[in-house]
């Protein structure tokens, strides 16, 4: 099990479990979740960055996919079972499948034990960031929060612009757009990465985004993969790393 002692609130052995979402049916990417990267597997790269930041007791894979599975099993990960087809659909939400995961396994439940949620895809987020981020676990003022990895929007969205269906542009707030950059407040998103919550505010169906602390990734640590150009930006960025062109984050 993992202490981490940085808060005397908790000063408690906290259980860390990790649950990767692996389901087999991308249809904008085919086999999305176990493109070749690097000559491995997405889902290998993850598994082995999420061992590597040395926190979580065990790494499961929720898939409908035995092919999958076995990737997963052969890079360290446990498949207990194959998830359902009611829960492998393009619908359901992520956050209701690490739910029916944790109710699956008893290990995962009680009050101090904490579950991350981390995309099969997240392969850029080094360990390191991993575990800084989990340490904020220690941090959490309630159990109904969770952690997100966030990315600063690369433009201030004060002066985010729409055009109509002639191309003529409007601001959505003429004052800020005349404002400099530099005054305007930063912003951020959701960067599709990972989501640490203890396991009741899992259960529990908590909103993720209007409950949570944010984590903020670097500019390239992390790609949301959607489009197939997103896939190859990540593989561009995996070259750079690996040929020292980028600097990866130190502890």
């Amino acid at each position: 099990m993992t202490k981490f002692t940085e808060s005397a609130q908790m000063d408690k052995i906290i259980s860390f479990y990790c649950v990767i979402p692996a389901r087999a049916g991308s249809k904008r990417i085919p086999n999305k979740n176990i493109q070749t990267v690097g000559n491995k597997p997405l889902i290998s790269h993850v598994i082995e960055n999420i061992i590597a930041s040395n926190i979580f007791d065990k790494v499961f894979v929720s898939t409908d996919s035995e092919e999958i599975a076995g990737i997963a099993t052969s890079s360290g990960a446990v498949v207990p079972e194959l998830r359902s087809k009611e829960l492998s659909d393009d619908f359901t939400p992520t956050r209701q499948v690490i739910a029916d995961f944790i109710l699956r396994h008893e290990e995962l439940q009680g009050e101090n034990v904490v579950i991350c949620c981390i995309y099969p895809f997240a392969m850029l987020v080094p360990p390191v960031t991993i575990r800084a981020a989990a340490k904020l676990v220690t941090k959490l003022g309630v159990t109904d929060e969770y952690i997100v990895s966030v990315k600063r929007y690369p433009h201030p969205i004060q002066k985010a612009l729409l055009k109509n269906s002639n191309g003529r542009l409007t601001a959505i707030n003429p004052v800020d757009l005349e404002k400099r950059t530099q005054d305007l407040a930063i912003h951020f998103h959701d960067a599709g990465q990972f989501y640490f919550a203890f396991s009741n505010t899992w259960i529990l169906d908590k909103p993720i985004l209007s409950n949570s602390l944010g984590y903020e990734l670097g500019k390239l640590d992390g790609v949301d993969i959607d489009e197939v150009t997103d896939l190859e930006e990540l593989r561009n960025i995996y070259t750079m790393k690996q040929n020292g062109l980028l600097i990866e984050k130190s502890d």
